[in-house]
């Protein structure tokens, strides 16, 4: 999906989940970094799909780890992997 919208140009900001898996975020930074423009690339979201409640802090927890783990592999100038 992101590859065709880079191809007319937009901008993007793709989004990722830890809904039903927790590789999601790492493997979608991963390949948009290959397929689309940095200049397209805005950024990323990452949206556990959950209500913040105390029920489910783990799970946002978890998300906020993963997106961290994705920007610290980025700041080292390694590949983004789960």
């Amino acid at each position: 999906m992101q590859e065709s919208i880079a191809v007319h140009g937009f901008d993007q900001i793709p989004t990722a989940s830890n809904h039903s898996n927790s590789e999601n975020f790492a493997l979608t930074v991963a390949y948009c970094l290959k397929h689309v423009s940095p200049q397209h690339l805005l950024g990323f979201m990452q949206t556990p799909w959950r209500p913040t409640l105390p029920l489910f802090r783990q799970h946002h927890l978890q998300a906020i780890e993963q997106v961290e783990q994705a920007m610290v592999q980025l700041a080292a100038g390694q590949e983004v992997k789960p």
